[in-house]
């Protein structure tokens, strides 16, 4: 038998396969086709739309210390990011202080779950919304917010 090697960490290998292992092919893949994986990634995702937000709603459901770490490790990472520490304050301050309206200022139909800021400097001034037309706002499909 001809020697065959990983063609990621090229070890030695004793079968006909390519790679030592799936985390080897896949470093291997988008190190070398990072377009192409790019493309394929984009595709999948319009086709399945839900998949992603599905997929990471079951992993944190099934792995909460995991979670927990992940986002305590991504606090510690982003405390001193000026932007998300006024986004925090303003997010904490509106909680506390500011009441939901019945209605959605948008749509004014369905029931106002969420707050919006225009202006995170303005921590106060916020409308409150539903979650599709927070969805909507922020995905900059509704431009005008009262």
């Amino acid at each position: 038998m001809d020697k065959n090697n990983c063609l990621n960490c090229k070890i030695e290998l004793k079968s006909k396969n390519k790679f030592c292992s799936p985390i080897c092919a896949s470093k291997y893949w988008n190190k070398n086709h990072k377009e192409e994986c790019i493309i394929a990634q984009k595709e999948f995702h319009k086709k399945n739309p839900n998949y992603s937000k599905e997929h990471r709603k079951k992993w944190r459901k099934e792995n909460p210390e995991k979670y927990q770490e992940q986002r305590k490790r991504w606090r510690e990472k982003n405390k001193d990011n000026p932007s998300e520490k006024i986004k925090a304050s303003s997010r904490r301050k509106a909680n506390y202080k500011i009441e939901l309206k019945e209605k959605c200022e948008i749509c004014e139909v369905n029931k106002a779950i969420e707050r919006h800021h225009n202006d995170y400097s303005k921590p106060l001034e916020t409308i409150s919304v539903c979650k599709s037309c927070h969805l909507n706002i922020n995905n900059n499909i509704i431009m005008e917010v009262k």
